[in-house]
């Protein structure tokens, strides 16, 4: 109770498994080292993913996509948010087909938001998948002047995704009246 939506970010690893996992090198938040791309999931596996948070997470590794939607509360929304490895360009739409691959297998397509700072994935998964619900994350520093409608617009994605200190009144007048 009290949550309504979940956000997670994926990537892929080596053999193109989708893994839940925030940054594009692991030793931040694993006790591995480099770009989680150049690993298979069974060593990813081996990695302590829960430590850095606290010691009693030791136990925690890094997890599929899948796993962690098929623990989810189905009463909840999921916010899944697409990372491109800026120095490993994926093909255009391996990651988007490998994400809605999992969604749908799961039956989990209405319950999801796809959402990434790269707008193009969000073009490609729409294109893709027509009913999915996208959403373009805002950045500051791109997107500065920018109005929401013309971000989602032209990708075709119904929502717009923007931390709360960057948020004005204006911008969320401007996605009212476009229906954002």
């Amino acid at each position: 109770p009290g949550v309504d939506m979940i956000e997670l970010d994926v990537r892929l690893s080596r053999e193109e498994e989708v893994i839940v996992l925030h940054d594009r090198s692991l030793q931040r938040t694993t006790t591995g080292n480099g770009p989680a791309r150049n690993y298979v999931l069974s060593e990813l596996r081996q990695f302590d993913a829960g430590s850095w948070f606290n010691p009693s997470f030791s136990h925690e590794r890094v997890p599929l996509l899948r796993e962690v939607l098929q623990f989810i509360d189905r009463r909840r929304w999921v916010d899944i948010e697409l990372k491109s490895d800026f120095l490993h360009q994926e093909p255009q739409g391996l990651l988007e087909r490998k994400v809605l691959d999992v969604v749908r297998d799961l039956g989990m397509l209405d319950q999801v938001l796809f959402s990434s700072f790269n707008h193009g994935l969000m073009r490609t998964l729409r294109t893709i998948e027509p009913s999915a619900v996208t959403g373009v994350i805002y950045n500051m520093y791109r997107d500065l002047g920018r109005p929401p409608s013309k971000l989602a617009g032209r990708v075709g994605a119904s929502v717009m995704v923007c931390a709360k200190y960057e948020f004005t009144e204006r911008m969320l007048h401007a996605a009212h009246q476009h229906g954002l």
